[in-house]
């Protein structure tokens, strides 16, 4: 699929086939709308979100809840990073303001070729003029689970002098997970499955406010997994969600629960490798 008008890429391999049942969460990937790429590469530029400015674990931090904000910024240029999510694809839009008096060339935004992510381009104006921006687009989509999001490069030349900056990408997998719907016998079925200690991550933090909705905030903002509808208990939340990757299909079930007046996080993955992620996301935004 030509995510970024680009031309057709190689072909992806093949996916696997379909599985009834739900619990397994052998779900083949869903079609993408036909106008739904185009539509976020149309969108406007987005406003600023401050981030503390290049405080490389807090910029990484506010982008686990949050998919806009600054990213970088020096005395010549502000980055502001857009990531638009178009199951099972994801858009990133770095927009770059000059902020000098004059011109800036060779600006550019490179993502290095890594196995676990397919990437498209499409990059903006190489010279930025006095008081503009221009804006580079990537096209991302998972191939197989990963921990650590590749790094990335900015570059410009401001008076004759050229600035390289290489980066890490504030983003994680968990920004490609879509909803999964379950009922409470399926549910508690496919979590009684996942027995393994490498299939489960925990936490535990004390609530701010009301302990129910932000363990529903939690879930939903930082994982992407929506709260399912089930008969529980008051002080439980629960949800699932999947990630159509390339070489199959990634699964993650969350109980979230009250005990003790804190606040206890258990996310089982189907794999260790997507239950380590987790683990990683839980440190660094509960730290």
């Amino acid at each position: 699929m030509d995510l970024l008008g680009l031309g057709s890429p190689a072909p992806a391999p093949a996916q696997p086939k379909p599985v009834a049942k739900p619990t397994d969460f052998g779900l083949g990937a869903p079609a993408t709308p036909q106008n739904a790429v185009t539509d976020l590469l149309s969108a406007a530029p987005v406003t600023n979100v401050p981030a503390p400015l290049n405080d490389k674990e807090a910029i990484k931090k506010h982008f686990l809840a949050n998919d806009q904000g600054l990213c970088f910024e020096d005395a010549n240029i502000a980055v502001n990073l857009s990531i638009q999510v178009n199951h099972p694809n994801a858009i990133l839009s770095f927009n770059i303001q000059n902020k000098t008096g004059g011109i800036l060339t060779n600006v550019g935004v490179h993502i290095p070729p890594v196995p676990f992510l397919a990437v498209q381009s499409k990059p903006g104006a190489t010279q930025i003029n006095r008081g503009e921006m221009t804006v580079f687009q990537f096209a991302l989509r998972v191939r197989q689970p990963f921990i650590d999001p590749p790094s990335y490069t900015l570059r410009y030349t401001w008076s004759e002098q050229s600035h390289n900056e290489v980066l890490d990408l504030p983003f994680n997998i968990f920004k490609f997970t879509a909803p999964f719907n379950m009922d409470y016998n399926n549910f508690f079925a496919r979590w009684g499955q996942l027995t393994s200690p490498a299939q489960q991550a925990t936490a535990s933090f004390n609530p701010v406010g009301d302990p129910t909705n932000q363990m529903k905030q939690v879930m939903t903002s930082v994982f992407k997994v929506p709260v399912l509808p089930l008969q529980v208990p008051p002080g439980n939340v629960c949800g699932a969600g999947i990630i159509n990757a390339e070489g199959g299909v990634l699964g993650i079930l969350c109980r979230f629960f009250i005990e003790n007046g804190k606040c206890n996080v258990q996310i089982k993955g189907t794999s260790p490798q997507i239950t380590a992620a987790v683990q990683k996301v839980l440190d660094l935004y509960l730290k």
